[in-house]
Protein backbone atom coordinates (compact mmCIF):
# COMPACT_ATOMS: atom_id res chain seq x y z
CA UNK A 1 0.00 0.00 0.00
CA UNK A 2 1.47 3.43 -0.83
CA UNK A 3 2.38 5.82 1.55
CA UNK A 4 -0.26 8.25 0.93
CA UNK A 5 -2.61 5.94 1.85
CA UNK A 6 -1.78 4.49 5.27
CA UNK A 7 -1.49 8.24 6.09
CA UNK A 8 -5.00 8.53 5.28
CA UNK A 9 -6.00 5.44 7.06
CA UNK A 10 -4.49 6.58 9.98
CA UNK A 11 -6.17 9.83 9.97
CA UNK A 12 -9.29 8.52 9.95
CA UNK A 13 -8.73 6.32 12.87
CA UNK A 14 -7.71 8.87 15.07
CA UNK A 15 -10.70 11.10 13.72
CA UNK A 16 -12.71 8.29 15.04
CA UNK A 17 -11.53 7.97 18.39
CA UNK A 18 -11.87 11.79 18.90
CA UNK A 19 -15.51 11.96 17.63
CA UNK A 20 -16.34 8.86 19.75
CA UNK A 21 -14.83 10.29 22.94
CA UNK A 22 -16.76 13.43 22.29
CA UNK A 23 -20.18 11.50 21.73
CA UNK A 24 -19.23 9.51 25.19
CA UNK A 25 -18.48 12.71 27.05
CA UNK A 26 -21.56 14.23 25.76
CA UNK A 27 -23.85 11.56 26.60
CA UNK A 28 -25.85 11.91 29.84
CA UNK A 29 -26.89 8.51 30.76
CA UNK A 30 -28.60 10.05 35.00
CA UNK A 31 -32.35 10.12 35.43
CA UNK A 32 -34.01 13.00 36.93
CA UNK A 33 -35.23 13.34 40.35
CA UNK A 34 -36.40 14.95 42.74
CA UNK A 35 -35.47 17.25 46.02
CA UNK A 36 -37.28 15.25 47.98
CA UNK A 37 -36.39 12.01 46.59
CA UNK A 38 -32.68 13.11 47.23
CA UNK A 39 -32.80 13.55 50.56
CA UNK A 40 -34.70 10.83 51.47
CA UNK A 41 -31.98 8.82 49.56
CA UNK A 42 -29.27 10.51 51.58
CA UNK A 43 -31.40 10.16 54.82
CA UNK A 44 -31.35 6.10 54.01
CA UNK A 45 -27.59 6.36 53.45
CA UNK A 46 -28.38 5.10 49.75
CA UNK A 47 -25.82 7.39 47.92
CA UNK A 48 -22.47 6.77 48.00
CA UNK A 49 -20.86 10.20 45.93
CA UNK A 50 -22.32 13.37 45.07
CA UNK A 51 -20.62 16.01 42.61
CA UNK A 52 -21.25 18.83 40.72
CA UNK A 53 -20.97 19.11 36.90
CA UNK A 54 -21.80 22.46 35.28
CA UNK A 55 -26.12 23.26 36.82
CA UNK A 56 -26.72 20.08 38.17
CA UNK A 57 -26.02 17.61 40.93
CA UNK A 58 -25.40 14.03 40.41
CA UNK A 59 -25.65 11.22 42.41
CA UNK A 60 -24.09 8.06 42.61
CA UNK A 61 -26.55 5.01 44.71
CA UNK A 62 -24.85 1.81 45.98
CA UNK A 63 -26.43 -0.09 42.84
CA UNK A 64 -24.61 2.45 40.73
CA UNK A 65 -27.32 4.33 39.31
CA UNK A 66 -27.00 7.83 38.44
CA UNK A 67 -29.12 10.64 39.36
CA UNK A 68 -29.38 14.19 38.36
CA UNK A 69 -30.93 17.30 39.94
CA UNK A 70 -30.65 21.18 39.46
CA UNK A 71 -28.70 23.05 41.74
CA UNK A 72 -30.97 25.77 42.14
CA UNK A 73 -33.93 22.89 43.29
CA UNK A 74 -31.74 21.46 45.97
CA UNK A 75 -31.80 22.71 49.89
CA UNK A 76 -28.06 23.47 50.61
CA UNK A 77 -28.50 22.55 54.46
CA UNK A 78 -29.17 18.98 53.12
CA UNK A 79 -26.45 18.32 51.06
CA UNK A 80 -23.95 19.27 53.55
CA UNK A 81 -23.32 16.17 55.70
CA UNK A 82 -21.97 15.00 52.02
CA UNK A 83 -18.52 16.72 50.50
CA UNK A 84 -19.23 17.26 46.71
CA UNK A 85 -16.73 17.27 43.70
CA UNK A 86 -17.02 20.12 41.56
CA UNK A 87 -15.92 19.07 38.13
CA UNK A 88 -16.90 20.23 34.90
CA UNK A 89 -16.70 19.04 31.18
CA UNK A 90 -16.67 22.11 29.58
CA UNK A 91 -12.73 21.99 29.01
CA UNK A 92 -12.45 18.57 28.76
CA UNK A 93 -15.01 18.89 25.77
CA UNK A 94 -13.02 22.24 24.78
CA UNK A 95 -9.77 20.20 24.66
CA UNK A 96 -11.19 17.42 22.05
CA UNK A 97 -12.43 20.26 19.83
CA UNK A 98 -8.58 21.72 19.99
CA UNK A 99 -7.44 18.35 19.34
CA UNK A 100 -10.04 17.93 16.51
CA UNK A 101 -9.07 21.05 14.92
CA UNK A 102 -5.33 20.68 15.27
CA UNK A 103 -6.06 17.53 13.63
CA UNK A 104 -7.61 18.83 10.89
CA UNK A 105 -4.72 21.61 10.41
CA UNK A 106 -2.57 19.23 10.02
CA UNK A 107 -4.15 17.09 7.64
CA UNK A 108 -4.80 20.23 4.95
CA UNK A 109 -0.77 21.01 5.85
CA UNK A 110 -0.05 17.48 4.60
CA UNK A 111 -1.96 17.66 1.76
CA UNK A 112 -0.87 21.15 0.50
CA UNK A 113 2.87 19.92 1.20
CA UNK A 114 2.07 16.83 -0.93
CA UNK A 115 0.77 18.68 -3.39
CA UNK A 116 3.88 20.94 -3.42
CA UNK A 117 6.01 17.79 -3.40
CA UNK A 118 4.66 16.78 -6.75
CA UNK A 119 4.53 20.45 -8.50
CA UNK A 120 8.52 19.85 -7.75
CA UNK A 121 8.85 16.82 -9.36
CA UNK A 122 7.74 18.30 -12.50
CA UNK A 123 10.06 21.46 -12.69
CA UNK A 124 13.32 19.33 -11.87
CA UNK A 125 12.78 17.12 -14.59
CA UNK A 126 11.38 19.82 -16.53
CA UNK A 127 14.46 21.92 -16.48
CA UNK A 128 16.00 19.56 -18.36
CA UNK A 129 13.31 20.22 -21.27
CA UNK A 130 13.81 24.27 -21.31
CA UNK A 131 17.00 25.51 -23.32
CA UNK A 132 19.64 25.37 -21.39
CA UNK A 133 20.94 28.87 -20.09
CA UNK A 134 23.57 30.56 -22.34
CA UNK A 135 26.59 29.81 -20.20
CA UNK A 136 25.91 26.04 -20.64
CA UNK A 137 27.13 26.46 -23.99
CA UNK A 138 29.91 29.18 -23.47
CA UNK A 139 33.33 29.41 -24.96
CA UNK A 140 35.93 27.55 -23.15
CA UNK A 141 39.36 29.22 -23.10
CA UNK A 142 42.47 26.25 -22.58
CA UNK A 143 45.99 28.27 -21.90
CA UNK A 144 47.94 24.58 -23.40
CA UNK A 145 49.07 24.76 -26.94
CA UNK A 146 50.82 22.13 -29.23
CA UNK A 147 53.48 22.59 -27.98
CA UNK A 148 52.67 21.36 -24.78
CA UNK A 149 51.56 18.13 -26.65
CA UNK A 150 54.58 15.34 -27.08
CA UNK A 151 54.31 12.80 -29.85
CA UNK A 152 51.87 12.15 -32.79
CA UNK A 153 53.16 15.27 -35.00
CA UNK A 154 51.07 13.56 -37.82
CA UNK A 155 47.72 14.30 -36.29
CA UNK A 156 48.68 18.13 -34.57
CA UNK A 157 49.77 18.78 -38.76
CA UNK A 158 46.40 18.21 -39.30
CA UNK A 159 44.45 20.36 -36.63
CA UNK A 160 47.20 23.03 -37.61
CA UNK A 161 46.25 23.07 -40.89
CA UNK A 162 42.45 23.58 -39.68
CA UNK A 163 43.98 26.42 -37.36
CA UNK A 164 45.50 28.33 -40.39
CA UNK A 165 42.06 28.22 -42.58
CA UNK A 166 40.31 29.67 -39.61
CA UNK A 167 43.31 32.18 -38.72
CA UNK A 168 43.73 32.67 -42.98
CA UNK A 169 41.02 31.38 -44.54
CA UNK A 170 41.32 34.32 -47.78
CA UNK A 171 44.47 32.13 -48.51
CA UNK A 172 42.57 28.94 -48.98
CA UNK A 173 39.40 30.59 -50.66
CA UNK A 174 41.88 31.60 -53.19
CA UNK A 175 41.63 27.82 -54.46
CA UNK A 176 38.36 27.03 -53.91
CA UNK A 177 39.10 25.31 -50.55
CA UNK A 178 36.22 24.87 -48.36
CA UNK A 179 36.46 24.38 -44.75
CA UNK A 180 37.00 20.57 -43.18
CA UNK A 181 32.88 20.40 -41.91
CA UNK A 182 34.53 17.60 -39.03
CA UNK A 183 37.41 15.95 -37.59
CA UNK A 184 37.38 12.77 -36.19
CA UNK A 185 39.75 11.35 -33.36
CA UNK A 186 40.10 7.80 -32.62
CA UNK A 187 42.14 5.80 -30.72
CA UNK A 188 43.03 3.55 -27.87
CA UNK A 189 42.08 5.42 -24.63
CA UNK A 190 44.91 7.44 -23.07
CA UNK A 191 46.63 8.46 -26.26
CA UNK A 192 45.92 12.47 -26.46
CA UNK A 193 42.41 12.86 -28.39
CA UNK A 194 41.05 15.30 -25.19
CA UNK A 195 44.53 16.50 -24.93
CA UNK A 196 44.45 17.71 -28.54
CA UNK A 197 41.40 19.38 -27.98
CA UNK A 198 42.45 21.55 -25.41
CA UNK A 199 45.68 22.24 -27.22
CA UNK A 200 43.66 23.28 -30.37
CA UNK A 201 41.10 25.35 -28.06
CA UNK A 202 44.33 27.54 -27.28
CA UNK A 203 45.90 27.52 -29.96
CA UNK A 204 43.26 28.34 -32.59
CA UNK A 205 42.51 31.68 -31.35
CA UNK A 206 38.68 31.42 -32.06
CA UNK A 207 35.38 30.42 -29.83
CA UNK A 208 35.87 26.82 -28.29
CA UNK A 209 32.26 25.15 -27.10
CA UNK A 210 33.15 21.84 -25.27
CA UNK A 211 30.54 19.10 -25.18
CA UNK A 212 30.43 15.41 -23.94
CA UNK A 213 28.17 13.32 -25.95
CA UNK A 214 26.51 12.43 -22.07
CA UNK A 215 24.91 16.11 -21.83
CA UNK A 216 22.80 15.24 -25.01
CA UNK A 217 21.20 12.03 -23.35
CA UNK A 218 18.34 12.46 -21.51
CA UNK A 219 14.88 10.17 -20.65
CA UNK A 220 12.60 12.52 -22.69
CA UNK A 221 12.09 12.52 -26.48
CA UNK A 222 13.43 15.89 -28.06
CA UNK A 223 15.93 17.56 -25.38
CA UNK A 224 19.17 16.30 -27.01
CA UNK A 225 18.08 17.38 -29.85
CA UNK A 226 17.01 20.68 -28.59
CA UNK A 227 20.33 20.64 -27.19
CA UNK A 228 22.03 20.34 -30.31
CA UNK A 229 20.14 23.02 -32.37
CA UNK A 230 20.88 25.38 -29.20
CA UNK A 231 25.02 24.36 -29.21
CA UNK A 232 24.85 25.02 -33.16
CA UNK A 233 22.93 27.92 -32.70
CA UNK A 234 25.54 29.50 -30.43
CA UNK A 235 28.27 28.21 -32.22
CA UNK A 236 26.99 29.77 -35.83
CA UNK A 237 26.72 33.12 -34.14
CA UNK A 238 30.15 33.65 -33.22
CA UNK A 239 31.48 31.56 -36.23
CA UNK A 240 34.29 30.87 -37.39
CA UNK A 241 34.27 28.59 -34.53
CA UNK A 242 35.26 25.10 -33.15
CA UNK A 243 32.49 22.51 -31.68
CA UNK A 244 34.37 19.23 -29.70
CA UNK A 245 32.01 16.64 -28.81
CA UNK A 246 33.55 14.41 -26.45
CA UNK A 247 33.06 10.65 -26.48
CA UNK A 248 30.53 11.13 -29.62
CA UNK A 249 29.26 7.35 -29.54
CA UNK A 250 27.06 8.27 -26.48
CA UNK A 251 24.79 9.38 -29.27
CA UNK A 252 26.58 8.75 -32.55
CA UNK A 253 25.86 4.93 -32.45
CA UNK A 254 24.48 3.12 -35.28
CA UNK A 255 20.28 2.97 -35.57
CA UNK A 256 19.20 -0.35 -36.04
CA UNK A 257 16.19 -1.30 -37.34
CA UNK A 258 13.55 -2.14 -34.48
CA UNK A 259 15.14 0.77 -31.82
CA UNK A 260 12.91 1.66 -29.27
CA UNK A 261 15.69 4.29 -28.22
CA UNK A 262 13.75 7.26 -29.53
CA UNK A 263 15.44 10.35 -28.05
CA UNK A 264 19.15 9.11 -28.62
CA UNK A 265 18.26 8.49 -32.42
CA UNK A 266 16.23 12.10 -32.43
CA UNK A 267 19.41 13.26 -30.96
CA UNK A 268 21.51 11.46 -33.81
CA UNK A 269 19.30 12.99 -36.63
CA UNK A 270 19.85 16.49 -35.60
CA UNK A 271 23.43 15.95 -35.08
CA UNK A 272 23.70 14.60 -38.34
CA UNK A 273 21.45 17.61 -40.20
CA UNK A 274 23.47 20.60 -38.18
CA UNK A 275 26.35 18.67 -39.56
CA UNK A 276 25.22 18.97 -43.60
CA UNK A 277 21.83 19.77 -43.65
CA UNK A 278 20.08 22.82 -45.97
CA UNK A 279 21.09 25.13 -42.92
CA UNK A 280 24.64 27.24 -43.83
CA UNK A 281 26.96 26.14 -41.67
CA UNK A 282 30.17 27.85 -42.75
CA UNK A 283 32.62 28.86 -40.31
CA UNK A 284 31.83 26.26 -37.70
CA UNK A 285 34.19 22.65 -37.36
CA UNK A 286 33.27 19.85 -35.77
CA UNK A 287 35.70 17.84 -33.50
CA UNK A 288 34.96 15.12 -31.80
CA UNK A 289 36.63 11.94 -30.15
CA UNK A 290 35.65 8.33 -29.57
CA UNK A 291 37.27 5.04 -28.49
CA UNK A 292 34.81 3.05 -30.22
CA UNK A 293 34.80 4.31 -34.19
CA UNK A 294 33.31 0.50 -35.12
CA UNK A 295 29.87 1.63 -33.16
CA UNK A 296 29.57 4.95 -34.66
CA UNK A 297 26.61 5.30 -37.48
CA UNK A 298 27.57 5.21 -41.18
CA UNK A 299 25.57 8.36 -42.10
CA UNK A 300 27.90 10.62 -39.29
CA UNK A 301 31.18 9.14 -40.88
CA UNK A 302 30.36 10.02 -44.61
CA UNK A 303 32.44 12.71 -46.02
CA UNK A 304 30.63 16.08 -45.69
CA UNK A 305 30.04 15.39 -42.00
CA UNK A 306 33.86 14.06 -40.60
CA UNK A 307 35.66 15.08 -43.46
CA UNK A 308 38.86 13.88 -41.68
CA UNK A 309 39.30 10.99 -39.81
CA UNK A 310 42.72 10.62 -37.36
CA UNK A 311 43.48 7.53 -35.93
CA UNK A 312 45.84 7.88 -32.82
CA UNK A 313 47.89 5.36 -31.98
CA UNK A 314 49.58 4.12 -28.99
CA UNK A 315 53.37 6.21 -29.11
CA UNK A 316 56.12 4.25 -30.71
CA UNK A 317 59.35 4.59 -28.88
CA UNK A 318 61.03 7.60 -30.04
CA UNK A 319 57.65 9.12 -29.23
CA UNK A 320 58.35 7.98 -25.70
CA UNK A 321 60.87 9.51 -25.03
CA UNK A 322 59.90 12.79 -26.46
CA UNK A 323 56.73 12.03 -23.85
CA UNK A 324 58.89 11.15 -20.70
CA UNK A 325 61.20 14.23 -21.72
CA UNK A 326 58.16 16.34 -21.45
CA UNK A 327 56.94 15.24 -18.37
CA UNK A 328 60.25 15.02 -16.81
CA UNK A 329 61.46 18.67 -17.21
CA UNK A 330 59.44 20.17 -14.30
CA UNK A 331 60.77 17.94 -11.73
CA UNK A 332 64.02 17.58 -10.44
CA UNK A 333 65.86 13.92 -12.15
CA UNK A 334 69.41 12.54 -12.90
CA UNK A 335 67.68 10.63 -15.86
CA UNK A 336 68.89 12.01 -19.07
CA UNK A 337 70.99 9.30 -19.94
CA UNK A 338 68.01 6.79 -19.14
CA UNK A 339 65.06 7.59 -20.63
CA UNK A 340 65.85 5.63 -24.05
CA UNK A 341 65.79 2.89 -21.46
CA UNK A 342 62.48 3.42 -20.15
CA UNK A 343 60.85 4.17 -23.15
CA UNK A 344 62.08 0.85 -24.60
CA UNK A 345 60.63 -0.67 -21.39
CA UNK A 346 57.24 0.81 -21.56
CA UNK A 347 55.85 -0.83 -25.22
CA UNK A 348 52.28 -0.74 -25.02
CA UNK A 349 52.22 2.69 -22.90
CA UNK A 350 49.72 5.37 -23.78
CA UNK A 351 50.62 9.04 -22.75
CA UNK A 352 48.41 8.91 -19.72
CA UNK A 353 50.12 5.61 -18.81
CA UNK A 354 53.21 7.28 -19.41
CA UNK A 355 51.77 10.70 -17.01
CA UNK A 356 50.82 8.04 -14.54
CA UNK A 357 54.68 6.49 -14.36
CA UNK A 358 56.18 9.52 -13.87
CA UNK A 359 53.78 11.13 -11.29
CA UNK A 360 54.52 7.39 -9.56
CA UNK A 361 57.95 7.73 -9.47
CA UNK A 362 58.17 11.49 -8.35
CA UNK A 363 56.06 9.91 -5.43
CA UNK A 364 58.14 7.23 -4.74
CA UNK A 365 61.03 9.56 -4.62
CA UNK A 366 59.37 11.79 -2.53
CA UNK A 367 58.64 8.98 -0.19
CA UNK A 368 62.02 7.74 0.09
CA UNK A 369 63.07 11.34 0.85
CA UNK A 370 65.46 11.78 -2.41
CA UNK A 371 66.33 14.63 -4.06
CA UNK A 372 65.68 13.76 -7.11
CA UNK A 373 63.70 11.13 -9.23
CA UNK A 374 66.15 8.30 -10.13
CA UNK A 375 66.11 5.11 -12.10
CA UNK A 376 65.11 3.41 -9.17
CA UNK A 377 62.22 4.88 -8.53
CA UNK A 378 60.88 3.86 -12.33
CA UNK A 379 61.68 0.74 -11.44
CA UNK A 380 60.05 0.54 -7.99
CA UNK A 381 56.79 1.97 -9.41
CA UNK A 382 56.62 0.35 -13.17
CA UNK A 383 55.28 -3.31 -12.17
CA UNK A 384 52.17 -0.82 -10.06
CA UNK A 385 50.93 0.74 -13.70
CA UNK A 386 51.73 -2.31 -15.83
CA UNK A 387 49.24 -4.33 -13.75
CA UNK A 388 46.76 -1.75 -14.61
CA UNK A 389 47.52 -2.00 -18.50
CA UNK A 390 46.27 -4.49 -20.50
CA UNK A 391 48.95 -7.51 -20.61
CA UNK A 392 51.25 -7.38 -23.29
CA UNK A 393 53.28 -9.99 -24.35
CA UNK A 394 55.62 -7.37 -26.21
CA UNK A 395 56.70 -6.26 -22.72
CA UNK A 396 58.24 -9.51 -21.96
CA UNK A 397 61.77 -9.45 -24.00
CA UNK A 398 61.74 -13.29 -25.00
CA UNK A 399 57.96 -12.56 -26.88
CA UNK A 400 59.60 -9.29 -28.60
CA UNK A 401 61.53 -11.29 -31.31
CA UNK A 402 58.37 -13.71 -31.82
CA UNK A 403 56.07 -11.14 -32.17
CA UNK A 404 58.55 -8.80 -34.95
CA UNK A 405 59.37 -11.91 -36.98
CA UNK A 406 55.30 -12.31 -36.94
CA UNK A 407 54.46 -8.70 -38.21
CA UNK A 408 57.96 -8.41 -40.62
CA UNK A 409 56.46 -11.74 -42.49
CA UNK A 410 53.21 -10.12 -42.81
CA UNK A 411 54.62 -6.73 -44.12
CA UNK A 412 57.07 -7.90 -46.32
CA UNK A 413 54.51 -10.57 -47.90
CA UNK A 414 51.89 -7.57 -48.27
CA UNK A 415 54.44 -5.39 -50.07
CA UNK A 416 55.34 -7.88 -52.23
CA UNK A 417 51.69 -8.57 -53.41
CA UNK A 418 51.10 -4.63 -53.08
CA UNK A 419 47.96 -5.49 -50.84
CA UNK A 420 46.96 -2.58 -49.31
CA UNK A 421 48.10 -2.00 -45.38
CA UNK A 422 46.42 0.18 -42.85
CA UNK A 423 49.08 0.15 -40.54
CA UNK A 424 52.27 -2.49 -39.00
CA UNK A 425 53.83 -1.91 -36.19
CA UNK A 426 55.09 -4.43 -33.28
CA UNK A 427 51.69 -4.66 -31.87
CA UNK A 428 49.62 -5.47 -35.30
CA UNK A 429 49.70 -5.38 -39.10
CA UNK A 430 45.90 -4.47 -40.65
CA UNK A 431 44.83 -4.72 -44.06
CA UNK A 432 42.42 -1.88 -45.45
CA UNK A 433 39.10 -3.32 -45.42
CA UNK A 434 37.86 -4.50 -49.09
CA UNK A 435 34.66 -6.08 -50.16
CA UNK A 436 35.07 -9.43 -50.86
CA UNK A 437 32.71 -9.88 -53.26
CA UNK A 438 35.43 -7.38 -55.47
CA UNK A 439 37.99 -9.92 -54.83
CA UNK A 440 39.11 -12.68 -57.60
CA UNK A 441 40.45 -15.83 -56.39
CA UNK A 442 43.39 -15.43 -56.63
CA UNK A 443 43.51 -11.85 -54.57
CA UNK A 444 41.32 -13.72 -52.25
CA UNK A 445 44.14 -16.30 -51.94
CA UNK A 446 46.99 -13.68 -50.90
CA UNK A 447 44.25 -12.15 -48.56
CA UNK A 448 44.10 -15.58 -46.58
CA UNK A 449 47.84 -15.90 -47.04
CA UNK A 450 48.69 -12.72 -45.69
CA UNK A 451 46.98 -13.50 -42.37
CA UNK A 452 48.75 -17.04 -42.52
CA UNK A 453 52.71 -16.38 -43.06
CA UNK A 454 53.02 -14.72 -39.44
CA UNK A 455 52.49 -18.25 -38.48
CA UNK A 456 54.58 -19.92 -41.27
CA UNK A 457 57.22 -17.60 -40.69
CA UNK A 458 57.32 -18.13 -36.73
CA UNK A 459 57.29 -21.92 -37.20
CA UNK A 460 59.97 -21.72 -39.72
CA UNK A 461 62.51 -19.22 -38.20
CA UNK A 462 61.25 -19.90 -34.41
CA UNK A 463 61.16 -23.54 -34.33
CA UNK A 464 58.02 -23.43 -33.06
CA UNK A 465 54.46 -22.38 -32.78
CA UNK A 466 52.04 -19.87 -30.37
CA UNK A 467 48.62 -19.60 -29.86
CA UNK A 468 48.71 -15.44 -29.04
CA UNK A 469 48.13 -15.35 -32.85
CA UNK A 470 44.74 -17.12 -33.42
CA UNK A 471 42.82 -13.98 -34.32
CA UNK A 472 44.48 -14.15 -37.74
CA UNK A 473 43.68 -17.44 -38.17
CA UNK A 474 39.99 -16.83 -37.39
CA UNK A 475 39.93 -14.31 -40.15
CA UNK A 476 41.75 -16.62 -42.51
CA UNK A 477 38.74 -19.06 -41.58
CA UNK A 478 36.12 -16.81 -42.51
CA UNK A 479 37.52 -15.54 -45.87
CA UNK A 480 37.98 -19.47 -47.03
CA UNK A 481 34.29 -19.81 -45.05
CA UNK A 482 33.13 -16.34 -47.37
CA UNK A 483 35.23 -17.51 -50.61
CA UNK A 484 33.20 -20.93 -50.23
CA UNK A 485 29.47 -19.36 -50.38
CA UNK A 486 30.84 -16.78 -53.46
CA UNK A 487 31.74 -20.27 -54.88
CA UNK A 488 35.40 -19.20 -55.37
CA UNK A 489 36.18 -22.76 -53.62
CA UNK A 490 34.94 -25.66 -53.75
CA UNK A 491 32.28 -26.36 -50.88
CA UNK A 492 34.10 -30.23 -50.86
CA UNK A 493 37.32 -28.95 -50.04
CA UNK A 494 37.76 -29.80 -46.26
CA UNK A 495 38.41 -26.76 -43.73
CA UNK A 496 39.48 -28.24 -40.84
CA UNK A 497 39.77 -27.06 -37.86
CA UNK A 498 43.40 -28.34 -37.44
CA UNK A 499 44.72 -26.53 -40.49
CA UNK A 500 42.82 -23.82 -42.50
CA UNK A 501 42.43 -25.57 -46.25
CA UNK A 502 44.01 -28.78 -45.30
CA UNK A 503 44.02 -31.57 -48.17
CA UNK A 504 42.67 -29.22 -50.32
CA UNK A 505 44.04 -27.99 -53.33
CA UNK A 506 44.10 -24.36 -52.89
CA UNK A 507 44.84 -24.94 -49.13
CA UNK A 508 48.01 -27.10 -50.67
CA UNK A 509 48.62 -23.84 -53.13
CA UNK A 510 48.28 -21.30 -50.36
CA UNK A 511 50.84 -23.24 -48.07
CA UNK A 512 53.47 -23.98 -50.89
CA UNK A 513 53.05 -20.27 -51.86
CA UNK A 514 54.05 -19.14 -48.13
CA UNK A 515 56.40 -21.44 -47.68
CA UNK A 516 58.52 -20.57 -51.01
CA UNK A 517 58.06 -16.84 -50.01
CA UNK A 518 59.95 -17.54 -46.23
CA UNK A 519 62.58 -19.63 -47.73
CA UNK A 520 63.31 -16.82 -50.46
CA UNK A 521 63.02 -13.40 -48.21
CA UNK A 522 64.59 -15.01 -45.03
CA UNK A 523 66.95 -12.63 -44.53
CA UNK A 524 64.56 -9.59 -45.34
CA UNK A 525 62.22 -10.70 -42.82
CA UNK A 526 64.79 -10.81 -40.37
CA UNK A 527 65.57 -7.29 -41.29
CA UNK A 528 62.38 -5.46 -40.90
CA UNK A 529 61.83 -7.54 -37.66
CA UNK A 530 64.97 -6.05 -36.19
CA UNK A 531 63.86 -2.52 -37.94
CA UNK A 532 60.35 -3.14 -35.75
CA UNK A 533 61.79 -4.06 -32.84
CA UNK A 534 64.19 -0.74 -33.00
CA UNK A 535 60.97 1.26 -34.23
CA UNK A 536 57.79 -0.51 -33.53
CA UNK A 537 55.71 1.18 -36.52
CA UNK A 538 56.63 0.94 -40.41
CA UNK A 539 55.41 2.88 -43.05
CA UNK A 540 52.27 0.87 -44.50
CA UNK A 541 52.34 2.91 -47.60
CA UNK A 542 52.78 1.59 -50.88
CA UNK A 543 54.07 4.43 -52.77
CA UNK A 544 57.81 2.77 -52.88
CA UNK A 545 58.60 -0.30 -55.10
CA UNK A 546 59.50 -3.96 -52.62
CA UNK A 547 62.75 -3.52 -53.41
CA UNK A 548 63.58 0.01 -52.75
CA UNK A 549 61.14 -0.95 -49.26
CA UNK A 550 63.73 -3.36 -48.57
CA UNK A 551 66.64 -1.22 -49.15
CA UNK A 552 65.57 1.69 -47.29
CA UNK A 553 64.83 -0.73 -44.08
CA UNK A 554 68.16 -2.09 -44.37
CA UNK A 555 69.73 1.83 -44.23
CA UNK A 556 67.62 2.54 -40.99
CA UNK A 557 68.09 -1.23 -39.00
CA UNK A 558 70.52 -1.10 -36.22
CA UNK A 559 73.16 -3.71 -37.02
CA UNK A 560 73.76 -4.86 -33.54
CA UNK A 561 69.51 -5.81 -33.22
CA UNK A 562 70.16 -7.18 -36.40
CA UNK A 563 73.03 -9.68 -35.27
CA UNK A 564 71.47 -10.52 -32.21
CA UNK A 565 68.36 -11.44 -33.83
CA UNK A 566 70.09 -13.88 -36.74
CA UNK A 567 72.34 -15.02 -34.23
CA UNK A 568 69.35 -16.05 -31.68
CA UNK A 569 67.20 -17.36 -34.76
CA UNK A 570 69.75 -18.41 -37.09
CA UNK A 571 72.16 -19.82 -34.74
Amino acid sequence: MPKSKHLWVGLSGVVIVLLLCLVLVLKDNAKIISAAALENALQKNFIIKLWERDDYLYAQAKDSQVYKILLSQVNPAIIKTMPIDKTSTKWFIWGIVIVFILLVCGVGIALVASRKNRVHITPINAAAIKDPPESTFAPLHSSMRFSDVAGIDYVKAELLEIVDFLKNPQKYQRFGVSLPKGVLLSGLPGVGKTLLAKALAGESGVPFFYQSGASFVEMYVGVGARRVRELFSRAKASAPCIIFIDEIDAIGKARKEGSNNSERESTLNQLLVEMDGFSDNSGVVVLAATNHIDVLDPALLRSGRFDRKLFIELPNKQEREQILSMYLASKPNNLHQDIAQIASETSGFSGASLATLVNEAALNALRNHAQEISMRDFDAVYSKIHSGLKRLPLLESSLRDVYAIYHASKYLYGRFYQLSMQKVSLFESVLLESSIDTLSRTELLRHIGFYLVGDRAVRTLCKDSFGVFGSDYQKARELVTKGQELGLFSTQENVGDTLIFHASCSGIEVLDTLMDFITHHREGILTIAALLLQEERLDSSLESTFSTAIQACEKRVDRAILARLQERLLG
